[in-house]
């Protein structure tokens, strides 16, 4: 009775080896399946420009790969067996990186692939860049060009920004305000994200010319003048002056270039009219003649 119960047992024994065994193998092919899916990189980086880049899939499975943003796309998108997929990107018009997920699938394995596309380089630019202008108060327009948001970082205490316009193609109106004798020279900096932009303005010191070389790019008439005095040409400012020096009219941040003194209310006589023009200072004896028609 022993010896048939030892047998038992020991057949009963064997039996729990070879089912050990078998589930052992069973789970060593369950690990092979679930490895059996291998692709040549977990993630791929591009520039802004459009491109394309190739993965390798190694399966025995069949295999397809898909992604959720609209501007990846494939060489192909399904098959069996090891293959190479070109993963492509279109053009990034943005300045801001972007990010995606490729998705490679079999029945029952899965890997991802993280897609990064970097920005476009970041544009900013102002026509014209640099004025050199003389030392008359004057208002300037510049013309901006970006392909994001922008803005003024700074600007010098002697310029005045009258107007912006931050679009992609914007602009800026500005006033310089007048320059004593020295020449100066003022910055502005305009700015989007990290990257900066300077427009240098110039003002020059005056240029001092002959008394002759003023008044040869000026007109002066009617001569002798009676009710009105014409002056034609670049003028900055002026004053009629009497013989005893006193200053009896002026003008300054003259716009136009033909101006008209009344001088109807002046008595007959010499008078003398001093003149700032970009180039210098000049003077011309003026004869007032109140006595129409003589």
């Amino acid at each position: 009775m022993s010896v048939r119960f030892f047998h038992i047992q020991r057949t009963y024994f064997f039996y729990l080896v070879i089912i050990f065994f078998i589930q052992l193998m069973a789970g060593e092919a369950n690990a092979f399946v679930r490895n059996s899916l291998v692709t040549s990189t977990n993630q791929l980086a591009f520039d802004h420009k459009r491109g394309g880049k190739d993965i390798q899939i190694t399966s025995e499975k069949n295999w397809n790969v898909s992604t959720q943003v609209s501007w990846i796309s494939f060489s192909k998108i399904n098959g069996t067996g090891n293959a190479t997929v070109q993963v492509k990107v279109q053009i990034n018009n943005s300045v801001t990186e972007r990010k995606g997920t490729v998705i490679v699938n079999t029945e029952n394995e899965s890997d991802t692939i993280l897609i990064e596309q970097q920005g476009q380089p970041i544009t900013l630019v102002a026509s014209p860049s640099t004025f050199e202008i003389d030392k008359r108060s004057q208002s300037i327009e510049v013309q901006v060009v970006a392909n994001t948001t922008w803005e003024i970082a700074n600007v010098d205490s002697w310029i005045q920004i009258d107007k912006v316009e931050t679009d992609l193609l914007g602009k800026i109106n500005l006033t310089v305000s007048s320059a004593e004798q020295t020449e100066r020279t003022g910055k502005i900096t305009l700015k989007a994200s990290d990257k900066e932009f300077e427009i240098i303005i110039k003002q020059k010191q005056i240029v001092t010319a002959t008394n002759e070389e003023v008044l040869a790019n000026l007109s002066i008439y009617p001569v002798p003048a009676s009710d009105y005095l014409y002056i034609e040409g670049e003028v900055d400012e002026l004053a009629l002056v009497d013989v005893t020096g006193q200053i009896l009219l002026t003008q300054s941040n003259i716009i136009n270039r033909q101006i008209k003194l009344n001088t109807e209310g002046f008595p007959s006589g010499i008078y003398f009219l001093r003149i700032s023009t970009p180039v210098g200072m000049g003077v011309r004896r003026i004869l007032l003649n109140q006595t129409k028609g003589l």
